[in-house]
C-alpha cells in the first residue's frame, strides 16, 4: 500500500468519531433473530404450505443486512459530498460539481480494500439487493457496488442517487422506472435523509415522482437544509420558511420531518455571523444540528433491530393463524367424496371462518392476511396437501412470541445496545 492510501486509511479509521455504535450487542440481537427464524419458523413455514401460499421466505440477509441509509435530492445538493463527509475520504466512483454528476445508484459498503462491482454482480449475491434485478437491465446498468475502508461502514450502508432531474428531456433520458426504484429504496431503508441546497430550491419535476416513496415512509425521513453558510441570515430565514412551505405542499403530512441545517462538508464554515448579518450564533447553530444528525444516524441499529423485531413477530402471527386454519381446514374436509364442493364451501365462508377461530384461539384481526387475498390464494391450492399442525409446532409458535422474542426485545432495550 502507498503512503497516500495508507494515510487516507488512518485518517478513516478516525472518521465519523462522534458516532460510536457497539455493533457486538447489534450482531448479537439480529443473529438471535435469524436463529429463530431458521430454526423455528422455517419448518413449520414449510409444513404448513404459508410459503407455497403466500411467498416471501425471509433470507439471513434480511437480518443481518447493516441498516440502511438512502440519500436523496437534486443534482448538486450535496448527496455525495455528504457521504464523504460522513467517512472523511474520497470513494471509488465518487464525483461531485455543480452539474448533474452522479448518473448511479451507489451501494457503498465496508471493505478493508477500495473496490466496485457492477449491478449485475451485485444483485446476484444473496443478499439484501436481489430484488433490485426486477427493474431491469437498464436500471441494472446504472447500479455499482462501492466497497472502501471507512469506519461508519461497519455500521451502516449508504445509497447514493442520482441527482433529481428538472424537465420531461432529461427525466425521459432515465431508460428506467425512477419512481419505482426510489419506492423500493425508501421502503427497504432505514433512514431516508432528502438534501436540498439553500442556493437553490427550485423543485424539479421529477421529485414529484419521488415524493410517493417518502410519502409512505415518513417516519424514516430526515431532511438536510445544506450550504446554508452561503447565504446572508436573513436569507436562510426566508429560504427556511420556503421549503418549509414546500414541504407542507407537497407531502400532505399533518406532522413534517425533521429539518437539519447546517454545511456538511469538510471545510470551514464561509464567513462570520456579522458578514452573514445573522441575528443570532449560526456556527454554534450549524454545529448543534450536526451533533443532532449524528445522534439520529447512531440510533440507526438499535431502530433496525426493532423493525426486523417487529417483522418478525408480525411474522409468527401471521403463520400462528396461518397455521391453526389449516388444522381447522382440514377438519371439515371430506375423506372421501364431495371434496371440491367443500373446497368451495370453505373458500366462500372464510370470513365466518376466521371469525370463528379468534373468538377461540386468541386470533387477532390483524395476525391475517386480507380476507380477500387468501381466498384468491386458497382457490389454487389443493386441500388434501395440508399435512396437520401437531401441538409441539403450536408450541414452538407459542414460545417464539412468548419466550423468544421478549428475550431479543430486552436485549435490544438494555442499557449495553448503544
Amino acid at each position: 500500500m502507498s503512503n497516500s492510501s495508507s494515510a487516507q486509511s488512518r485518517k478513516s479509521s478516525k472518521g465519523f468519531e462522534k458516532i460510536q455504535i457497539a455493533s457486538n450487542e447489534y450482531d448479537h440481537c439480529v443473529d438471535g433473530l435469524r436463529r429463530i427464524y431458521r430454526e423455528k419458523l422455517s419448518p413449520i413455514e414449510q409444513l404448513s404450505r404459508y410459503v407455497e401460499l403466500y411467498g416471501g421466505a425471509f433470507r439471513d440477509a434480511d437480518f443481518t443486512a447493516k441498516p440502511l441509509v438512502v440519500l436523496l435530492g437534486m443534482y448538486s445538493s450535496g448527496k455525495t459530498t455528504f457521504i464523504r463527509y460522513l467517512m472523511r475520504r474520497d470513494f471509488p466512483g465518487m464525483r461531485v460539481g455543480p452539474e448533474p454528476t452522479t448518473e448511479t445508484f451507489s451501494v457503498i459498503r465496508y471493505a478493508d480494500h477500495d473496490s466496485s462491482i457492477p449491478g449485475h454482480t451485485l444483485v446476484a449475491e444473496d443478499g439484501p439487493f436481489r430484488d433490485l434485478s426486477r427493474y431491469g437491465d437498464e436500471f441494472l446498468d446504472k447500479l455499482t457496488g462501492v466497497y472502501t475502508k471507512a469506519s461508519v461502514l461497519e455500521e451502516l450502508t449508504f445509497i447514493d442517487t442520482p441527482g433529481i432531474l428538472a424537465g420531461k428531456k432529461q427525466t425521459q433520458s432515465r431508460r428506467y422506472d425512477m419512481d419505482a426504484v426510489v419506492d423500493w429504496l425508501c421502503m427497504k431503508a432505514d433512514r431516508i435523509i432528502v438534501v436540498f441546497d439553500a442556493l437553490n430550491l427550485d423543485i424539479p419535476d421529477e421529485f414529484q415522482g419521488v415524493v410517493n416513496g417518502v410519502q409512505k415512509n415518513i417516519s424514516k425521513v430526515r431532511i438536510v437544509l445544506n450550504k446554508a453558510d452561503q447565504v446572508s441570515g436573513q436569507q436562510l430565514m426566508r429560504v427556511y420558511g420556503a421549503l418549509m412551505w414546500t414541504l407542507t405542499k407537497m407531502l400532505k403530512s399533518p406532522e413534517l420531518p425533521k429539518v437539519y441545517i447546517g454545511s456538511f462538508w469538510d471545510k470551514p464554515v464561509k464567513g462570520s455571523d456579522e458578514e452573514r448579518g445573522a441575528a443570532f450564533d449560526t456556527r454554534k447553530m450549524f454545529k448543534r444540528e450536526q451533533e443532532t444528525l449524528f445522534n439520529d444516524l447512531q440510533s440507526l441499529p438499535r431502530i433496525s433491530a426493532l423493525a426486523k423485531l417487529s417483522m418478525l413477530t408480525k411474522r409468527v402471527r401471521l403463520l400462528r393463524a396461518h397455521s391453526i386454519l389449516v388444522n381447522t381446514i382440514r377438519n371439515q374436509m371430506p375423506t372421501l367424496f364431495g371434496k371440491e364442493d367443500k373446497k368451495r364451501d370453505i373458500v366462500r365462508r372464510l370470513g365466518a371462518i376466521c371469525e370463528e377461530i379468534e373468538a377461540k384461539q386468541n386470533v387477532l384481526k390483524i395476525d391475517w392476511h386480507p380476507v380477500e387475498d387468501m381466498q384468491i390464494r386458497l382457490q389454487t391450492i389443493d386441500f388434501g396437501g395440508f399435512h396437520a399442525m401437531k401441538e409441539k409446532n403450536m408450541a414452538i409458535l407459542s414460545d417464539v412470541l412468548q419466550l423468544d422474542l421478549p428475550y431479543v426485545m430486552n436485549a435490544i432495550r438494555s442499557d449495553d445496545f448503544h
